[in-house]
């Protein structure tokens, strides 16, 4: 016989993957304990464990109908979320394009804030790309960038005239031409990236 405390142990825990390793015994004392003993015309091992079996299976039936509303009733509640932030974007919105509203409604959280930052994050995103298609469309914008970087010779307008018809011409070839013009500009890349002139 076994004891009392691995008995009780046992029946602690049932349900349909454990039902059949319970006792003749173990099985009479779970059905009394549930109250479904009342109508069995006949006791005996087979009966009864067909009787708790039925019980799991429809325990088991309820707890996923259980598990079913807790999640739908979730789902419901997320959408709810979804649509009240929604709503106080719209909301925020609608605000911003009245100014005067807008210092009243800053003060009452952070929800404001974090929707400007955001707006303005879009704003300058769109700016940055409008600027990007715009110089990719002209051809001649990367040869002027290149031309406004050739930095200018001090000392010799004869130097800023031979740079400005030479624009192919290094800045250290025009400096080179020219007899009175400083020492030549040595480019250099510093850690960073950068092109830095040095004499």
């Amino acid at each position: 016989m076994p004891s009392s405390a691995a008995a009780d142990a046992a029946v602690e825990r049932i349900d349909m993957h454990n039902v059949h390793t319970l006792t003749t015994y173990q099985l009479r004392q779970e059905i009394e304990r549930r109250g479904l003993l009342g109508d069995l015309t006949t006791v005996n091992y087979n009966t009864l464990l067909q009787r708790l079996v039925q019980e799991s299976v429809h325990d088991a039936a309820s707890l996923l109908l259980c598990h079913i509303h807790v999640s739908t009733i979730l789902k419901a509640l997320v959408e709810e979320e979804r649509e009240a932030e929604r709503k106080e974007t719209v909301l925020l919105k609608r605000l911003s394009e009245v100014p005067g509203i807008m210092r009243c409604y800053a003060s009452r959280g952070t929800l404001y804030v974090q929707a400007r930052l955001r707006r303005e994050r879009e704003e300058r995103k769109q700016a940055a790309l409008q600027r990007s298609i715009a110089r990719q469309s002209d051809p001649a914008y990367f040869a002027s960038k290149a031309q406004a970087n050739v930095p200018p010779l001090k000392g010799s307008s004869a130097g800023a005239a031979a740079a400005a018809a030479a624009p192919a011409a290094e800045p250290c070839d025009a400096a080179l031409s020219t007899e009175d013009a400083e020492p030549p500009l040595i480019s250099k890349i510093n850690p960073r990236g950068f092109k830095v002139y040095s004499r």
